[in-house]
């Protein structure tokens, strides 16, 4: 089955109104080789050091450094056609998505122009080392992968040497596949704008910055506590006291006066 597709993009920018976003937010997306290709590999590895875990150098610079992203995700999708990859954020109020796109591309251009560090890549190869022994103590991941590489490949011992075609990738390889295939005006470029706070040209109304300090959590609701019932009322005093009229007969003949 023929499943190449033309190396441009469909569409290179379009504006979707969201009616349940509080906040824009911004995807970029490029096509990239299909799975099992020198530069797909090579892409993989760059992808993992642009927005894998909390040191990627997207997290680091975004979130750690300007502070200007609520979040940012993304990742590779791995076809037996062209491949995917893309990058998914949401600025801060008083953060544009135009600012966290070009802070973006910075990034891609530094990793393309200079490529990986050393450390960088002893980091690639310890994680590429550790997840293929913790995966393959499942039994459940060796069918799945065993199967894939049949289905999809032909050949299931694929299984065995895969880990060795990604720890074959030479950090030149890595710049050189980030420049060639990122650092192009051939990608897409969504941008979600919150329909409540739209103008009529579709554009995102400016955000209203944050105020300073952390947000402000919501409290629990006041305790329902019963009201507490009537007290009963005093007993009388001596002074207070009612004396009935059978009684009041007995003190008078019992009074010195009626003897």
């Amino acid at each position: 089955m023929d499943v190449s597709e033309p190396e441009g993009v469909a569409s290179l920018g379009e504006v979707y109104r969201d009616p349940f976003a509080q906040l824009p937010a911004i995807v970029l997306g490029w096509k990239l080789p299909p799975r099992r290709t020198p530069d797909f590999y090579a892409l993989s590895l760059g992808t993992d050091l642009l927005l894998d875990g909390d040191s990627s150098r997207l997290y680091q610079r975004l979130v750690k450094e300007e502070e200007s992203v609520v979040a940012i995700q993304g990742g590779l999708g791995e076809r037996r056609g062209p491949s995917t990859l893309y990058i998914f954020a949401i600025p801060k109020p008083g953060h544009t998505t135009e600012a966290i796109r070009a802070t973006i591309r910075e990034e891609v251009e530094r990793l393309g122009t200079e490529g990986p560090s050393a450390e960088e890549m002893e980091k690639l190869h310890n994680t590429l080392l550790n997840d293929a022994v913790r995966s393959r103590q499942s039994s459940l991941y060796r069918a799945q992968r065993l199967a894939e590489y049949a289905l999809y490949d032909g050949d299931p011992t694929l299984l065995n040497t895969e880990l060795a075609r990604y720890l074959a990738i030479t950090p030149e390889e890595i710049r050189a596949a980030v420049a060639r295939y990122l650092l192009t005006d051939n990608h897409s470029v969504i941008e979600v704008v919150p329909s409540h706070t739209a103008d009529a040209e579709g554009e995102p109304a400016p955000a209203e910055p944050e105020p300073p300090g952390e947000p402000a959590e919501p409290g629990a609701p006041p305790p329902q506590v019963p009201t507490p019932p009537p007290a009963d009322p005093p007993p009388p005093t001596g002074h207070a006291s009612r004396t009935s009229p059978e009684a009041a007969a007995v003190q008078q003949q019992d009074s010195p006066a009626n003897e």
